[in-house]
């Protein structure tokens, strides 16, 4: 690809493009943590929605003494 503007577009990325860090193997968990930090917002998105599965986890699941067996009134929500 030239390095000549393209007309009607404002940004060229380097090629080739670059994988996220969440997708390298092996892992490099200083990378992921710049990712996680250069977010677009201060809280991550990521973070939010995982927040949100560990209070549905604690608040909507039974205990798992009540699962022990299996019955429709714990299924149900009775």
């Amino acid at each position: 690809m030239s390095e000549e503007r393209l007309k009607g577009w404002n940004h060229l990325p380097e090629i080739p493009l670059k994988l996220s860090a969440l997708f390298v193997w092996p892992p490099d968990p200083v990378e992921v943590a710049k990712l996680m930090w250069h977010s677009w917002s201060s809280i991550p998105e990521r973070l939010i929605i995982f927040g949100i599965a560990i209070l549905c986890y604690l608040w909507l699941s039974p205990a798992l003494d009540v699962t022990k067996t299996f019955e429709e009134n714990w299924i149900m929500g009775k």
